[in-house]
């Protein structure tokens, strides 16, 4: 996320809290990135490839660069995916309970919770508990970095318009 907001700030486009060279948009976190309008990417094209308007006007129409809205910007937030991971690991965390503390937990300890018996079965029930809470984090980070991949693809879209009408 950091290089997306870094690539932002060096088309002009705002930095960590600051201005962009165009001076028009103040990003300050992921969210600010809504903020940026087709007026300011086509103003800041303008300015990165160092094209300055002629006697008609613009020289990059701002309805042909299209920003950013916070549906497509949230799911970069981890905190976006809290609740579907909570909805996903707490059946399994209450599995995990219940297979420790048990009818199954108890007969493999044979009555009594210091066995080594028991101790194999608790760690092979974390294990289980370990490897399905592992698969719902890896998806979250697969659909974020899917999200920061798509806004990143929208600002190649900005650049490769801009060379095109250059």
């Amino acid at each position: 996320m950091r290089e997306l907001l870094q690539l932002l700030s060096d088309l002009g486009l705002g930095g960590y809290g600051g201005t962009g060279q165009t001076g028009s948009t103040n990003l300050g976190s992921i969210f600010d990135i809504a903020n940026i309008t087709p007026e300011n990417i086509a103003s800041s094209m303008q300015q990165y490839f160092g094209l300055t308007p002629g006697a008609a006007g613009e020289v990059l129409p701002a309805h042909l660069f299209q920003g950013f809205s916070k549906q497509q910007l949230s799911p970069m937030l981890g905190k976006t995916f809290s609740p579907f991971m909570q909805s996903q690991t707490t059946p399994i965390l209450g599995d995990l309970i219940s297979s420790v503390t048990g009818a199954k937990g108890v007969q493999a300890g044979g009555g009594f919770s210091g066995s080594g018996q028991f101790d194999s079965y608790v760690e092979g029930a974390r294990d289980v508990y370990g490897s399905n809470a592992s698969d719902i984090i890896a998806g979250i980070g697969q659909k974020r970095q899917e999200a920061i991949s798509g806004v990143s693809d929208i600002v190649q879209q900005w650049r490769d318009t801009a060379l095109e009408l250059t």
